[in-house]
């Protein structure tokens, strides 16, 4: 049982790949995009499709817009969070719903990749695209 419910995440997210929501592919200034998948009550996979050099003089966090698919009733929570090698960072919540904007922290001159999950909190699957 386990195994098809694998195969059944890997297709549903092989999906998600090939179709952008409307609402992201007229933004012009997207520097990356990825998707994530979260089943109801717990955290989907872990998404790694964007990385980031922050510049020497940086902010110190990196905003991330989320939503979910347009039409449709889904809504999840999103967390995100910096990869680290050397320690296990905290994730830091990027808000629940239909969409939203959140921070991840970043300090400044480092290269890494952008870590997002969702958890969903309807019936079903919540398909979530994330952008920086």
């Amino acid at each position: 049982m386990k195994r098809s419910w694998g195969v059944l995440v890997v297709a549903l997210l092989a999906l998600m790949s090939l179709s952008v929501p409307a609402a992201a592919s007229t933004r012009s200034d997207v520097f990356c995009r990825g998707n994530a998948a979260g089943f109801p009550g717990k955290w989907g996979a872990v998404s790694k499709s964007c990385s980031f050099t922050s510049p020497p003089q940086w902010r110190g966090y990196l905003e991330v817009t989320w939503f979910v698919e347009a039409g449709t009733q889904q809504r999840g929570c999103v967390e995100g969070r910096m990869a680290s090698v050397r320690e296990q960072r905290p994730w830091q919540s990027l808000g629940c719903g239909k969409g939203g904007l959140g921070r991840v922290d970043w300090p400044a001159n480092t290269l890494s990749l952008l870590e997002i999950r969702v958890k969903s909190y309807n019936v079903g699957l919540a398909l979530v695209t994330y952008e920086i």
